[in-house]
């Protein structure tokens, strides 16, 4: 180092000047972020992430894990944050931490269960085969394998009950009581009739009603109200004499029953399932409730009436307006039109639809404008969506059939139909890609399934076809599917979308798993899934007889044409569809996510590892996705698979989007219990997707010729020297992956810069969208060639894309092709 200056730092002196500064700046920035209740020792505290999620429990950090429990450093400022809340581990980066966290305020009292446990053999491992259920006692037979073979069975117990979890060990029994089982099971995944009999089976003085009192606090602070009222209420008929002492008691566990149910209330509501939601509104008894908890659902059934009313109301004003523009129609041909519209607002215009009618609704007592201009509101709103109603009436009304050969041309199989379809859409009014992509937006699902009959009892199924591959004689295969979507499902709301990959089970279990079972009585079935508003789709990836992941291409094309279909189903927002697995199938699920990021807001694993693909993909800018993953604190095999990807996610700020949870003492299980937890973590999830006013900074790893594109960048012939196929796969061997980048920053919006350079590779595509092209500019691409020139949007690339990969929320206008060492607009 050279300076000019007289009295300048030497060279040394300015290294530790830098480095001085440099920590410095580190230290206010950790203590910027790394909130105060790491300072908090032994206490439990709820802390909330920056998407909203909540956990609640002892807070600490580790700066990495490991298949040994790490243990945590409450006092340092490590990278990845842990809550302990005495089920489960979950691991998180500490950026994601807000600062409103609070200290719990959960009051908990553990109840001791005596048993026979034995203190002798070594720490329990192994593999899990298969778990029995409880006895009227709290015991169970757990039977896992050795390495070697041997199969091991183990009787465990209930030896405590927390409001939140149980403490299962092993009993003297089973193969000698050799091993060591210490678990935690969420206390809600006991059979009710378990509980009780543990709960009334600990009382060694039936007369002293403290010991059903016991009882009692037990389900209130687990917030299983109902059954903390049926145990008060046999306590008073028990002693009759004390029945005005605990009066105060039952009317405050009914507040809290009361206030829960008003909470599913909301829950359905939000999840757009206003007619469930009213009747458990409706159907709760309010007698004794509180004044505010009353006046809270009064609000809540009012809303869901006026909602309703409003939209008769607006159904009724635009029928009126239609109707007068019928009678003041200059030809048959627009009465017809405007028939068939009235038939369908009739039909249609309800709370969930009323939204598109937001523009003609503040216009429609507005004396400027017309009752033609109103109804071209109208009509164009309802077609287009709100924000992009117009009020010239001729071209609403040629919406109207502009979305009728959409419709059919997104629902031909007829090439040469849809060529005619193209020729007569150029000659309409309202036919421009920009109207197009509003209109697909707003369009039913093209291959929806007739649900008049209902749906819930049982599964909606359907079929797709991906090509066949060489093993198979190069013949097509069909993918068998199966979907069920949440009660009152509506083909005109945008619901979120849940892939499920099952594992060595039949894909019905895993639908099953997600969306509980039917209920004759409610009419709905009981899931999580359901509750949160999800459509799910169970894809059957697998082979006959198939017991391992395979990395293949044939696994990839059944999950994407399945997810694709799906899509083309059901009115999924294409931002909101999360790949999840169950064992095998979370296997399946990280890598085809890893692979293909741009069709996923998010995976979630559950007992699954992450090998070969996924510890090269790992470092992608985009991904990394935002990853759920769930195990056992004991299932080793997998934590191990999995360790190279969680310590770069959860420990570096660049790869924050991951959750890792560890249930402890657990094995390979499905943990049902954690479906809310995680449901709620996919709600929150969206998609990446390019827009005008962002960098976007593409940088993805391709092994296999398949992971070839990557949102609106494509590259075809990837170099064969440069692959790794999955029969090829060797952990020694270090990959040489090439990378597909394309960046482009907010301020020059056309300007792509493409990698890798040209000559690897056959050929390049560029997908362009008016989300993040401004089509009245030039459009220019360095790095990989050069190119510069306007690009017209083309109705054919419009309509095939959306055609081809079902999504409605996101279709490209127009794209350029590399043709030898040129690009040029195809369509």
């Amino acid at each position: 180092m050279r300076t000019d200056k007289a009295g300048a730092l030497s060279p040394r002196g300015v290294g530790r000047w830098k480095r001085f500064t440099t920590a410095i700046a580190v230290a206010l920035a950790i203590a910027a972020v790394w909130p105060a209740w790491l300072t908090a020792q032994g206490l439990p505290l709820v802390v909330t992430l920056t998407d909203g999620l909540e956990f609640e429990g002892m807070a600490g950090s580790t700066d990495q894990l490991s298949i040994a429990a790490p243990n945590p450093t409450p006092y340092e400022t490590q990278a990845i944050a842990r809550i302990d809340d005495g089920l489960r581990h979950v691991y998180f980066h500490r950026n994601r931490l807000v600062r409103n966290t609070r200290e719990s305020l959960r009051q908990e009292t553990s109840i001791p269960i005596w048993q026979r446990r034995t203190d002798a053999g070594s720490e329990g491992f192994g593999q899990l085969v298969s778990i029995g259920p409880f006895n009227a006692a709290g015991h169970r037979v757990l039977t896992t394998g050795d390495n070697d073979g041997k199969i091991t069975s183990v009787v465990q117990g209930i030896t405590e009950l927390n409001p939140r979890y149980c403490k299962v060990q092993s009993l003297l029994g089973g193969d000698g009581g050799s091993r060591q089982w210490d678990m935690r099971l969420a206390t809600g995944t006991v059979s009710p009739d378990v509980l009780q009999a543990l709960l009334r089976g600990r009382i060694v003085k039936p007369d002293d009603p403290a010991e059903y009192l016991q009882n009692v606090k037990f389900h209130t602070e687990a917030q299983r109200y109902r059954e903390a009222i049926a145990e008060l209420e046999f306590v008073r008929l028990t002693f009759p004499d004390l029945q005005a002492k605990w009066d105060d008691t039952l009317a405050e566990l009914r507040q809290s029953y009361g206030r829960q149910i008003l909470e599913e209330v909301r829950l359905r509501r939000e999840s757009g399932q206003d007619d469930l939601a009213l009747a458990l509104a409706q159907a709760l008894n309010k007698e004794g409730l509180a004044a505010r908890i009353g006046l809270d659902f009064e609000q809540e059934i009012n809303a869901i009436l006026e909602e309703r009313t409003e939209a008769a109301k607006l159904r009724e004003q635009l029928l009126a307006d239609c109707q007068a523009q019928v009678d003041a129609s200059a030809t048959p041909e627009e009465k017809l039109l405007l028939v068939e519209m009235m038939a369908e607002f009739e039909t249609l215009v309800d709370p969930v639809t009323a939204p598109r009618l937001a523009s003609y609704r503040l216009r429609a007592a507005d004396p400027q404008f017309s009752p033609e201009q109103r109804v071209g509101l109208a009509i164009s709103g309802w077609i287009l969506g709100s924000s992009a109603a117009i009020d010239n009436y001729a071209t609403s009304q040629s919406l109207i059939t502009v979305r009728g050969l959409v419709r059919e041309y997104l629902r031909t199989a007829d090439e040469p139909r849809r060529a005619e379809i193209l020729a007569e859409l150029a000659a309409l009014e309202g036919s421009e890609p920009r109207l197009l992509a509003a209109l697909v937006n707003q369009l039913e699902p093209p291959h929806a399934p007739d649900l008049s009959a209902g749906h819930g009892a049982e599964a909606i199924r359907f079929e797709v076809t991906i090509p066949g591959t060489v093993a198979g004689g190069n013949q097509p295969q069909t993918i068998q599917c199966l979907a069920h979507v949440p009660p009152g499902y509506s083909p005109y709301r945008r619901y979120p979308l849940l892939v499920a990959l099952p594992s060595v089970n039949p894909a019905e279990n895993v639908l099953e798993y997600w969306c509980g079972r039917w209920n004759p009585r409610l009419g709905v079935r009981d899931g999580q899934a359901m509750r949160y508003g999800f459509v799910v789709v169970s894809i059957d990836w697998r082979q006959p007889g198939q017991n391992a992941y395979g990395y293949s291409a044939r696994e990839h094309a059944a999950v994407l044409a399945g997810t694709r279909e799906a899509l083309r189903m059901f009115a999924v927002d294409s931002d909101r569809v999360v790949l999840a697995g169950l064992g095998i199938g979370a296997e399946a699920a990280y890598d085809i996510a890893f692979s293909h990021p741009d069709l996923f807001a998010g995976v979630a694993g559950i007992s699954g590892g992450m090998s070969k693909y996924a510890n090269s993909s790992r470092t992608n800018i985009y991904p990394p996705l935002c990853a759920y993953c769930v195990v056992g604190q004991k299932d080793t095999a997998t934590i191990g698979s999995c360790l190279l990807v969680w310590n770069d996610w959860l420990g570096k700020s660049r790869y924050n989007k991951c959750i890792v949870v560890q249930y402890i003492g657990r094995l390979a299980e499905p943990f049902p219990e954690e479906q809310p937890s995680l449901l709620r973590w996919a709600q929150f999830q969206r998609r990446f997707w390019p827009v005008r006013g962002d960098d976007i900074e593409i940088e993805c790893e391709a092994l296999r010729s398949w992971e070839n594109r990557y949102w609106f960048y494509e590259l075809s012939g990837l170099p064969r020297d440069r692959l790794m196929l999955p029969e090829e796969w060797r952990d020694v061997d270090k990959p040489n992956p090439v990378v597909l980048s394309a960046k482009r920053q907010a301020n020059q919006v056309n300007l792509f810069t493409l990698g890798p350079s040209q000559g690897v590779g056959d050929s390049a595509t560029l997908w362009l969208s008016g989300d993040f092209v401004d089509f009245d500019q030039q459009v220019e691409i360095r790095g990989r060639g050069k190119y510069r020139d306007f690009v017209q949007p083309s109705r054919k690339t419009l309509l095939e894309d959306v055609r081809q990969r079902g999504d409605r929320g996101h279709p490209y206008w127009a794209r350029l092709v590399e043709v030898g060492r040129d690009w040029q607009v195809v369509e």
